[in-house]
């Protein structure tokens, strides 16, 4: 395959993809409505959860569910930073999840999506310009 054959294909993949991504995550946003609590209101189950709580599950060997959504919320991360191409191109995701346990000891009450924030942006802030080189 030439060179402009590479290009026009890239071309049409930078065009396609954004389609089918959004195409794919409709039903996502059609489920928004299963997201709230008893009486209705909206929550954000993982994310609000106290870190006494997460540190509290990971005791019972049930964080799962606040890893998939830390993988998930670094996953945005990426996104939202332009110029990051992978967060964890230094260290991987225990590695983060370690750190959301020692700032969750120091934190008991904030909630868990605060210590997943927190640590993004510490680590990033620490090692920006190891992670931002091609």
């Amino acid at each position: 395959m030439g060179a402009d054959a590479h290009r026009k294909r890239g071309q049409l993949l930078a065009f396609v993809w954004p389609a089918v991504v959004g195409l794919l995550s409709t039903p996502l946003c059609l489920t928004a409505g299963f997201a709230a609590d008893a009486n209705g209101m909206f929550q954000v189950e993982w994310a609000g959860m106290s870190c006494g709580k997460y540190l509290g599950a990971t005791h019972e060997s049930d964080v799962a569910p606040y890893k998939i959504w830390f993988a998930g919320y670094l996953t945005a991360f990426n996104v939202f930073h332009d110029s990051l191409a992978d967060i964890l191109k230094l260290t991987d995701l225990d590695g983060l999840m370690g750190e959301v346990n020692n700032f969750c000891r120091s934190h008991p009450t904030w909630a868990f999506g605060i210590a997943a924030a927190d640590v993004a942006n510490t680590y990033y802030m620490a090692h920006k310009a190891q992670l931002e080189q091609p």
